[in-house]
């Protein structure tokens, strides 16, 4: 209890401060004021429960100064010491509702009766208020969780935390044993008045703030809670928000956070869509892994999947990503039907045969790339089709196909446009004849080589020629 002296008379006071520090364990002078005005100063800075008032002060009275004080103040409880015995004082004292009138010199035995009395009174009226409103603040968050009306929720929001700026909820998957030492640790760690709910399946936390809060905060102090439980308990964190309207989302939020947790193996905490992120990030490190021909990597993606039990629609994604994928690079899909797979087995055989005819693709690429520098370098050559597949260990028809698909042009169109672009640069040069540059790019007939060139560049040999001379 905190108690404040008012009384004009230095020993008087120090003698009623050693009397109570004495006497009472759980009690202590917090203030001592020589006159009503000061005591009316200090019960608005440090709002005691009991404020010992003489009556007789200078300036304003004890009696003046309890009415004041009343005002602002109904809870304190008053105890008036006073040389007076006066009906007249007695009188306005009852009617203030001072609760003791104890005539100077006290008696010891008097004092304790008294003071026990009151503080008794005081942690009754005390209990009666935390038992009210820990009944309301149930009541509140019942109608939060239940997503009630607005406009009644804010009534009871005003009433039980007027200073309330935003709110959040946890919500642990396994009951505790100790709720108030957990309340007390929360409220620890987070800096905010915490209130909880039980019901058949989890713990439900509802933080209240006085600040707006962030989510790497929320994400600390779910951290912190986490390690004082058994390391199988899940967290799901709501949002926090500033609106009491916006409020019930949170419950909802940290409610499908905690089914999104139950798929996870290695996370223990955290809000809601988190686990279909971590889905999307595997699925795209399979897809890349694939693309990419890298089976290790597809496949450790793939084992990550697996282990939060993915739901069926992101695998049936994943299907048809790779085999779109697939299709557009004209690379055979396994003959698998996304029905047919059921297991992590049957998936991984699947990735691995994708892995392993994308390397392949890649392969032969590169023998592409082959065929394309040795035109570059060979096009004033006779150089026939059969003649490159052989050269790049493919044979004729595969080649052929697999060059139009990776250059979008035919063998023959390919090598035609470098002998032609190269026929354009030499008839830049007035001193090398049409006959000489027919045979320098490859051609062994003139007619045929003006023929393909015309065809080309809509224009003769002859007449670029000219156009350049001009």
């Amino acid at each position: 209890m905190r108690v404040l002296i008012a009384e004009d008379e230095f020993l008087e006071r120090k003698a009623m401060k050693k009397f109570i520090e004495e006497n009472f364990e759980d009690t202590s002078v917090i203030g001592e004021a020589v006159n009503g005005r000061e005591a009316i100063e200090l019960t608005a800075k440090i709002e005691p429960d009991i404020i010992l008032m003489d009556i007789k002060m200078p300036g304003i009275n004890g009696l003046e100064a309890i009415e004041i004080i009343k005002k602002n103040h109904p809870d304190s409880k008053f105890i008036i010491i006073s040389a007076y015995d006066s009906f007249h004082y007695a009188k306005q004292a009852i009617g203030l509702g001072v609760k003791d009138y104890i005539l100077k010199p006290s008696k010891k035995a008097e004092m304790l009766e008294v003071f026990t009395r009151i503080m008794s009174e005081i942690r009754t009226e005390q209990e009666n208020k935390r038992s009210s409103h820990s009944i309301a603040s149930e009541l509140w968050m019942t109608k939060l969780m239940k997503h009630e009306s607005s406009e009644s929720l804010a009534a009871l929001q005003r009433t039980l935390y007027p200073e309330m700026q935003s709110g959040y909820f946890f919500i642990l998957s396994e009951k505790v044993e100790d709720v108030e030492f957990l309340v007390e640790k929360a409220s620890h760690f987070s800096g905010d008045t915490v209130i909880t709910k039980e019901d058949d399946h989890h713990l439900v936390l509802l933080f209240i703030a006085k600040v707006k809060r962030r989510k790497t905060e929320l994400l600390k102090v779910a951290r912190n809670i986490h390690n004082l439980l058994d390391s199988r308990t899940l967290i799901g964190i709501g949002q926090p928000y500033l609106k009491i309207t916006d409020l019930p989302r949170s419950f909802h939020e940290a409610l499908t956070a905690i089914q999104d947790l139950k798929h996870v193996v290695h996370r223990q905490y955290g809000f809601e869509g988190e686990v279909d992120r971590e889905w999307e990030r595997s699925m795209e490190q399979i897809f890349q892994g694939v693309a990419e021909g890298n089976e290790e990597k597809a496949i450790h993606a793939l084992s990550e999947l697996f282990k939060t039990e993915p739901q069926e629609h992101f695998l049936h994604e994943l299907f048809y990503r790779v085999k779109h994928l697939m299709d557009d690079k004209q690379v055979n899909m396994p003959s698998r039907s996304f029905v047919h797979m059921h297991s992590e087995q049957e998936w991984t055989d699947f990735i691995k045969l994708c892995c392993f005819n994308i390397q392949l693709y890649y392969k032969s690429k590169d023998k592409i790339e082959r065929a394309k520098r040795y035109i570059h370098v060979h096009y004033q050559e006779p150089i026939a089709l059969e003649e490159v597949a052989q050269m790049v260990q493919l044979s004729p028809n595969y080649f052929s196909a697999l060059f139009k698909e990776s250059c979008g042009e035919t063998f023959i169109d390919y090598l035609t446009t470098i002998r032609m672009n190269k026929a354009k640069e030499l008839l830049v040069d007035q001193n090398i004849s049409l006959k000489e540059i027919c045979f320098l790019v490859g051609y062994k007939d003139p007619n045929y080589f003006s023929r393909v060139f015309k065809k080309q560049f809509q224009v003769s040999p002859k007449q670029y020629k000219q156009s350049i001379v001009k």
